[in-house]
């Protein structure tokens, strides 16, 4: 196996962005056996994203599509991540 020191930036990526864990979320997640993480960051996001909605409408600020994007990105930057803590170091989440 090689080190991650000597990967290419493209493989680099791979190991740390996952496409389907973006388009499919939380679902991506419940597929894979993390259930609870799933809802946990489901519910973080959620609440998150009503708090810059109550924040935005003070301020006239209707960004919401850019959360729900940053959701997204947010479970593709997990979900290699938590996978491998719990294929490979037995993490079954915080519960």
């Amino acid at each position: 196996m090689r080190d991650s020191r000597n990967l290419t930036a493209g493989e680099r990526a791979s190991l740390t962005f996952n496409i389907w864990g973006m388009i499919f979320g939380p679902f991506y997640y419940m597929a894979k056996g993390m259930w609870k993480k799933a809802f946990s960051y489901t519910l973080v996001c959620f609440v998150l994203i009503e708090i810059v909605v109550l924040i935005g409408e003070h301020y006239n600020y209707r960004g919401v599509r850019e959360m729900g994007f940053i959701t997204a990105v947010m479970f593709a930057l997990r979900a290699n991540v938590d996978y491998y803590k719990k294929m490979r170091l037995g993490d079954r989440s915080w519960w």
